[in-house]
């Protein structure tokens, strides 16, 4: 599956295909899955080249505005990843290292 296929999967069946660790989630974790929902969202439609560059530019912008917050990164990830198959994860790790 490519990038651009898993943000284009509708948001509301992933939610439902994984309610029940949803639940099981603090508040402050489902605020977080919450937020990368509608960003996701804002990604529908982009082609994964436009995703990637999108992403590595807010992150050369964070990098030099000095808010760039490699703790929250981690904390997404570890949010994220039971979420996720092993192709993703490798995606996810490789943009990780490529701002680092």
């Amino acid at each position: 599956m490519k990038f651009s296929d898993y943000t284009n999967k509708n948001i509301d069946d992933f939610i439902n295909e994984n309610k029940s660790k949803l639940d099981n989630l603090g508040a402050q974790s489902r605020a977080e899955i919450n937020n990368i929902s509608q960003l996701l969202e804002g990604y529908q439609g982009m082609s994964s080249d436009q995703i990637m560059s999108e992403f590595l530019r807010v992150a050369d912008q964070k990098r030099k505005d000095g808010t760039l917050n490699f703790e929250y990164l981690n904390n997404i990830q570890k949010t994220l990843f039971p979420y996720l198959n092993e192709e993703q994860k490798q995606m996810f790790n490789s943009l990780l290292n490529q701002i680092k």
